[in-house]
């Protein structure tokens, strides 16, 4: 049926941006690292609409806020 389908697309859809998603928290650890950008840059630099919003991510997928991670690392 239709609804089957959206529904499917759906999730495919999901598992593609939360892939980008990902890809995207692991190019910001290497400069969160390998850098001494601020975290806004190293947001900016990967795509991320705001600092605020890659935080949140960052702290969903990592467990820790970007700076944190700076600190142990």
């Amino acid at each position: 049926t239709r609804f089957a389908l959206a529904r499917g697309l759906g999730d495919v859809y999901k598992r593609q941006m939360e892939y980008i998603a990902k890809r995207r928290i692991q190019e910001a650890k290497a400069l969160l690292t390998g850098t001494e950008k601020s975290i806004e840059q190293v947001a900016e630099e990967t795509g991320f609409c705001s600092e605020s919003y890659f935080c949140k991510l960052f702290k969903r997928y990592e467990g820790m806020t970007p700076s944190a991670f700076r600190q142990i690392k």
